[in-house]
């Protein structure tokens, strides 16, 4: 049974001239014709058949292991012999195809980097599938090495995602001075170490990444390459989460600010030191670490740049004074100093001189006491 695939009929109208049913020679005798025609009749059908899905040939096996069943079976593999048919399930993985009772054979893809194993999903339910034998296994036709590979583009319509969509993952980076967070695999970074950021690399504008830090570090603010809410350094505390957009040209606005303790963008976050001069920052117990002293001498920092300090004199001699040096000096400004006799006598002590570090006390009374100092300034 003469084969389209084969070597019985040539390409050579002239060099067909075998004897029937393998060819028509010249003169050959009439019965022959019926038989020759026949031959040439059932292999193109034969042909038709195996390259076009269709009815006639049986899809059976498993998902992972297909059976193809024609009605006049193939007499062997033959490369370049093309196989279609209409899948009845989607495939899971590694994948085999049998014809007839040829045997099993292998199932490959294209990818850019060559024929490969099929891994899942690249036939699916109600598919029209078109194998060809390369010699060693199948290859699936109509299908281009870089099949799922988004290259660009502009998508212009309305595009649902669904499971992994673009660089949808978590990736971790270590601090840097520059971070290259527009390269990254993911868009969400865990940000390890304590290097001072002070910028980003450079990437189109719109590009968004989030990033959570594991530890303190400093963000650098910078008019034009890393844009901070109030134009001020951010230091971050662990589990801290930042949202940065690019503006193109190297440039990134944070955009939004988590705290680990759920403060907003703009507030203390519960590790913050504050200063007593950025008005943006919350009252938060644990961010005036550093800027109270509760001592009986002691000082409140708040946001701002307003201080607020008290005290107690040691004991004052009838009618002389003393100088109360206040807890901590104020920085600019002393706004005001009040005094209150210990002993009974409210009027019995005076403010003097004042200055940035000190006051002097009087008492005027003749017996002696002490004093309590109250001090506002910044």
């Amino acid at each position: 049974m003469a084969e389209l695939s084969g070597a019985t009929y040539s390409e050579v109208d002239a060099s067909n001239n075998q004897a029937a049913p393998n060819g028509m020679p010249e003169g050959m005798p009439p019965s022959g014709v019926n038989d020759a025609w026949r031959a040439g009749m059932g292999a193109i059908k034969r042909s038709y058949d195996r390259d076009h899905a269709g009815s006639w040939c049986t899809v059976g096996g498993t998902a992972n292991a297909i059976t193809l069943t024609y009605a006049a079976a193939p007499a062997s593999y033959v490369q370049g012999e093309k196989y279609a048919f209409k899948a009845s399930a989607a495939n899971t993985g590694a994948t085999t195809v049998a014809v007839n009772a040829l045997g099993a054979k292998n199932v490959f893809k294209k990818t850019p980097t060559g024929a490969a194993a099929c891994s899942g999903g690249e036939i699916q339910s109600g598919d029209l599938v078109e194998l060809e034998y390369d010699g060693t296994q199948f290859q699936i036709m109509g299908q281009t090495a870089t099949a799922g590979v988004f290259t660009g583009g502009t998508l212009s319509a309305a595009t649902a995602m669904s499971g992994a969509t673009f660089n949808e993952a978590q990736v971790a980076m270590a601090a840097a001075a520059t971070m290259a967070i527009g390269a990254a695999a993911g868009n969400y970074i865990a940000v390890t170490g304590t290097t001072t950021i002070s910028g980003f690399d450079t990437v189109q504008a719109g590009a968004e990444r989030t990033l959570e830090f594991a530890a303190a570090l400093t963000l650098t603010h910078n008019a034009t390459s890393l844009i901070l809410p109030g134009a001020a350094n951010i230091t971050t505390a662990a589990g801290d989460v930042a949202k940065f957009r690019s503006e193109g040209a190297g440039n990134w606005r944070c955009v939004s600010y988590m705290a680990a303790a759920g403060v907003a963008l703009g507030l203390a976050s519960a590790a913050t030191t504050l200063t007593g001069t950025n008005a943006l920052q919350a009252l938060t117990a644990a961010g005036f670490a550093g800027n109270k002293s509760l001592a009986a001498n002691g000082y409140y920092k708040f946001p701002g740049g307003l201080i607020v300090q008290w005290g107690l004199t040691g004991s004052i001699s009838g009618s002389t004074s003393t100088t109360f040096t206040f807890p901590i000096a104020f920085p600019t400004n002393v706004f005001a100093v009040i005094s209150n006799g210990t002993g009974g006598n409210l009027a019995g002590t005076n403010i003097g001189t004042v200055g940035l570090s000190s006051a002097v006390v009087w008492n005027e009374s003749g017996s002696a006491q002490t004093a309590y100092v109250v001090a506002i300034g910044n």
